[in-house]
Formats: C-alpha cells, sequence, structure tokens
C-alpha cells in the first residue's frame, strides 16, 4: 500500500519534450484524482480550436458557447470533463476551489450562473 504522500492529485506533470512521438509530447496535466485504485488527468494545453458550442449538441447557455474546448487526452476522447473554479467551492475535489465535473446538467448550471 502506498504511503500518504505518495499521491500526485492536485499536481502538474509537464513533458520537456522526452516523450517524443506521444500523445503526451509537450503536455501540461493536472492530475485530478490518484489513489490506491487508479489516476485520472487532463491535458490542459491541447486546445482544439473550437469554440464549445461547436463541437458540444446541447443547448448551451451563451456564456459557454464561445469557451475554448480543449483536448483533455487520449482515453475516452468522446466523455466530457471539465474543470471549473468558484471561491465558493467548499469541497471542492481537485485542489482548493478547482473542481472536476463530467456531467452535461452540471456544465448547464454553471454556465447559468453567470
Amino acid at each position: 500500500m502506498p504511503q500518504p504522500g505518495k499521491y500526485l492529485k492536485g499536481q502538474l506533470l509537464l513533458d520537456s519534450g522526452q516523450l517524443r512521438g506521444s500523445f503526451f509530447q509537450r503536455s501540461v496535466v493536472i492530475i485530478c484524482q490518484h489513489d490506491a485504485e487508479g489516476a485520472f488527468g487532463l491535458v490542459l494545453n491541447r486546445a482544439t480550436g473550437n469554440p464549445a458550442g461547436d463541437m458540444i449538441v446541447a443547448d448551451l447557455p451563451d456564456t459557454l458557447k464561445a469557451s475554448p474546448l480543449f483536448l483533455g487526452g487520449p482515453v475516452q476522447p468522446t466523455a466530457l470533463s471539465f474543470l471549473h473554479t468558484d471561491a465558493f467551492i467548499p469541497d471542492a475535489n481537485v485542489i482548493p476551489n478547482l473542481n472536476l465535473g463530467h456531467s452535461l446538467d452540471s456544465l448547464m448550471e454553471i454556465g447559468q450562473s453567470f
């Protein structure tokens, strides 16, 4: 069993170019979950060049339609994952004030609160 403090949740992983030919070459990944069961991270620096409104088939609030869309990683490329911040998230699940979400309903709620 890993010792406490060995988990990477909330940390950034940076490739300096060593992973040539890999999806992760020159990537910045935030580790969102990491425990004895496994790990989950999102790539932060792979913009698709498309706004969310062009790619997500839903009636998004206008505040979200123009938001840039990023490719979070090579695993489950059609899954929705997003990071959001708010000074009033007492139980943020990545780091203080940074939360990971996967639900379109949650994303819509966040977009309507702006």
